[in-house]
């Protein structure tokens, strides 16, 4: 009886070992099933030159100041789920999108150390960069702007808020202000 009591107490702890692994490795690919993006740990490298930005027109009547505290407020909500994905500091790790800082006038998938889609990968080869108009028609529609991309918004309210021209007006401004 007593070994009978051993084998289960050892199939037991394989079994739940098992499941433990098993929900590890689903938790690790969770931003891949939710965003098409394969999780990684990466940072910029010091020694890797970051292609210098160009300047870039913004819109009529653009400015860099908010309205009111207010505005900046709603525009700090807009970009929560942003955030999820992507970081805006200078210097900061990519997450399972890459670091934003300073995008306007960048040459697209230009940020070290960061897996890029082909299809963006093949933006970069043909020499495009971030304009304000690039970016508002990628964050409208990222699959329809650039078939093959792995960003994805993760609910419907979040897609409903960026096709709204106003609320996405707030989000690149937002990220605009935070990087320059």
């Amino acid at each position: 009886m007593a070994n009978h009591q051993d084998t289960y107490s050892t199939q037991a702890k394989v079994l739940h070992g098992s499941i433990l692994g098993a929900i590890f490795v689903f938790s690790m690919f969770m931003p891949y099933f939710m965003f098409g993006i394969v999780p990684t740990l990466t940072t910029e490298s010091a020694d890797t030159p970051v292609t210098a930005s160009v300047t870039v027109p913004l819109p009529a009547g653009f400015s860099y100041e908010w309205a009111s505290a207010e505005e900046e407020a709603i525009a700090e909500t807009d970009f929560k789920w942003c955030r999820f994905c992507h970081s805006l500091g200078e210097g900061e790790q990519h997450r399972t999108g890459p670091n934003l800082y300073q995008i306007l006038g960048a040459r697209v998938a230009d940020k070290p150390v960061f897996p890029y889609s082909a299809a963006l990968e093949e933006m970069k080869d043909d020499g495009e960069i971030w304009t304000y108009e690039a970016l508002d028609a990628y964050i409208r529609d990222p699959k329809g702007n650039v078939p093959g991309t792995r960003m994805r918004y993760p609910s419907q309210a979040v897609i409903e808020n960026m096709l709204d021209d106003t609320a996405r007006a707030r989000v690149i401004k937002y990220m605009l202000v935070k990087t320059r």
